[in-house]
């Protein structure tokens, strides 16, 4: 009874040894792919050779904010002020990296991720008031009321 005991457990060893070295069937690849957030198209010349395009009727050189970006922002006031276009103005667009997650526009009790973000500020006038816009290069956006006063670093494009 005892060789039987004995026999058993060498059997159970060995199974639990072989099945441990056999290797696992192929699945998903699991390793992180980056993720290309503007198609070639939207994203801005590496140099000064190319001419510009002019985003809309606003006249200001798309050099500084991709134009699905700037129509996205454009859209949301235009839904916001019940107006067209004609009422806006483009005060100024350019390129920012924002300190956090917040892009220079914390809520209070909500958490942010602690690291640069690239993005772009969009400012409108509309008959004396302004529209402060915060985006990310990702194109989550926000209607700033009430801007960090520390201001974000401006970056070259």
């Amino acid at each position: 009874m005892i060789k039987l005991r004995v026999a058993s457990a060498i059997l159970a060893t060995f199974l639990i040894l072989a099945v441990g070295c056999v290797s696992p069937r192929p699945g998903p690849d699991l390793s992180v792919t980056p993720v290309i957030t503007e198609p070639p198209s939207q994203m801005t010349p590496a140099s000064g050779d190319e001419d510009p395009e002019v985003i809309d009727d606003f006249g200001f050189s798309s050099g500084e904010i991709p134009q699905e970006l700037f129509e996205s922002v454009l859209t949301d006031l235009l839904s916001r002020i019940g107006e067209g276009r004609s009422s806006v103005t483009l005060v100024s667009a350019q390129a920012i990296t924002w300190n956090d997650g917040s892009l220079g526009c914390p809520q209070p009790g909500a958490m942010y991720t602690q690291a640069l973000v690239n993005g772009f500020q969009v400012i409108f006038d509309v008959a004396g008031e302004t529209y402060d816009y915060h985006l990310s290069d990702g194109g989550y956006f926000t209607l700033c009321s009430n801007p960090l006063p520390n201001s974000p670093v401006e970056r070259s494009r």
